[in-house]
């Protein structure tokens, strides 16, 4: 060793070892005497671990071991590659970044996000009781999520959803598919619902009251069969019971077969004449409409045939003047026409009324000038008569009837019943014939002489 050497050494701070060997001489040449007892805190006894904490602290050990030789390798990588290892921590952020998003974006629409766009998205079926159903007011009640699904790429989706919507009356289900795409980090919608379906459901049989209300539907579909038979000739069903009496004889609903059976009779009544139609008519809910429609229908014979039953009872005649070929007798003014109709009945097209006549027949010549009565005035009284229906043109029923012959002449009665102009309207007349010799220049002329007293008639009871 140089001086030099020896200089420096002399110098320089003793090593930990030196300074440690130092310490411990000096520490032996120090306690040459025996030193107090010194205090020092109870050591708990030592406790022999179980196998598993064991295998447990060696895994450890061997974790931190390789984790520490881990860490030490990258920062001697780190030290001896800086640049490399900028680039790849920024490789690390942004992998980091993009799977972050990956878990903040959903992979599909949520079931909440799905029925909030079912309920917004469809509108709610139309509905329309049609000729016989319920008026009814349908909202939404349900949301049925059947499926959410990716679509063409990770990029969309659908969803195939139902939504039912209920009144007190009626039930709709809307089947639809809903479009999604993906936009900021979430899902928005994309495009119009697709493939919407509606079916139908009664929860509540058809209205009476739109039955009776809307029997012209059913009449209107009579007359479709009566022209397939070929039974279409003059006035249809439909146009004859405009404004009919329609009652409900027969009312019977299967809710859960969704059809209804009825009976109903149509009854068209006036002054003079009167018709009933009778029809049974099966009802059947469409799923595809929500309507309740005609499924069968029949119709009874005798739709079309006039009754003359608002003619029974007792017509009372005022009297109006009377028409002849010279002067008048107006016997027939103080004592009034009574008609007592007993009887209606049709027949093979044929219609008759039957009752009984008082009045005043006239069964002598002319008089000398116009007088309140004359010889030969015959009092009717109830004198039995058959009237049948002859005309029934421009609105106005005409019967006539031929009294029983009596021995000083003939007595005929007409009615005339309606006009076109006055519905109401009605007049009797009572024709007397009189079968009379009379002269012609000397020479003996056989004649008949009539008088005509009309009346008209109020429909007493």
């Amino acid at each position: 060793m140089t001086d030099d050497q020896a200089e420096k050494n002399e110098g320089a701070a003793p090593s930990p070892d030196e300074t440690i060997a130092g310490e411990t001489a000096a520490l032996s040449r120090g306690n040459s005497r025996p030193s107090e007892t010194e205090r020092r805190p109870p050591v708990e006894p030592a406790t022999t671990p179980s196998p598993e904490e064991a295998d447990l602290r060696d895994v450890a050990g061997t974790v931190r071991s390789f984790l520490r030789g881990r860490v030490a390798a990258v920062a001697r990588i780190v030290r001896g590659h800086r640049v490399a290892s900028a680039v790849a921590t920024l490789v690390v952020v942004a992998a980091a970044v993009a799977v972050a998003a990956a878990l903040a974006s959903p992979q599909l629409p949520s079931r909440e996000l799905v029925e909030q766009d079912a309920l917004s998205r469809l509108q709610t079926p139309a509905y329309s009781p049609g000729s016989f159903g319920r008026d009814d007011v349908l909202v939404a009640r349900d949301v049925e999520i059947r499926a959410i699904s990716p679509g063409e790429d990770r990029d969309h989706a659908r969803a195939e959803v139902l939504v039912t919507y209920s009144g007190s009356c009626v039930q709709a289900q809307r089947s639809a598919t809903l479009g999604y795409a993906r936009e900021g980090g979430g899902w928005v919608a994309d495009g119009d619902p697709a493939d919407a379906r509606v079916s139908w459901q009664a929860l509540a049989d058809p209205d009476p009251s739109k039955i009776v209300s809307n029997a012209s539907a059913l009449l209107a579909q009579a007359d479709r069969q009566l022209a397939e038979r070929g039974e279409d000739g003059g006035v249809t069903l439909e146009q004859l019971y405009a404004d009919a009496e329609v009652r409900v004889d027969r009312f019977e609903s299967d809710l859960e077969q969704e059809s209804c059976s009825i009976e109903i009779t149509c009854t068209r009544t006036g002054s003079f004449e009167a018709y009933e139609c009778r029809l049974s008519a099966g009802l059947a809910f469409r799923s595809s409409n929500g309507q309740w429609e005609v499924e069968r229908l029949s119709v009874a014979d005798g739709g079309k045939t006039r009754s003359l039953e608002p003619l029974v009872g007792t017509w009372e005649g005022t009297f109006v003047g009377q028409e002849t070929d010279g002067t008048k007798c107006l016997a027939g003014r103080g004592s009034d026409l009574v008609l007592n109709v007993e009887s209606a009945v049709t027949e093979g097209g044929i219609s008759q009324v039957s009752g009984t006549i008082a009045g005043m027949a006239h069964y002598h010549a002319h008089p000398a000038q116009d007088t309140e009565g004359c010889a030969g005035d015959l009092e009717l009284v109830n004198v039995p008569f058959t009237a049948t229906l002859v005309d029934d043109a421009d609105g106005t029923l005409v019967l006539e009837a031929t009294l029983p012959e009596d021995v000083g002449g003939t007595t005929s009665l007409t009615l005339r019943l309606g006009e076109k102009d006055n519905p109401t309207a009605a007049t009797a007349e009572v024709t007397s014939s009189y079968q009379h010799t009379g002269s012609f220049l000397f020479f003996p002329v056989e004649e008949t002489l009539t008088y005509v007293d009309v009346f008209t008639l109020t429909h007493v009871e």
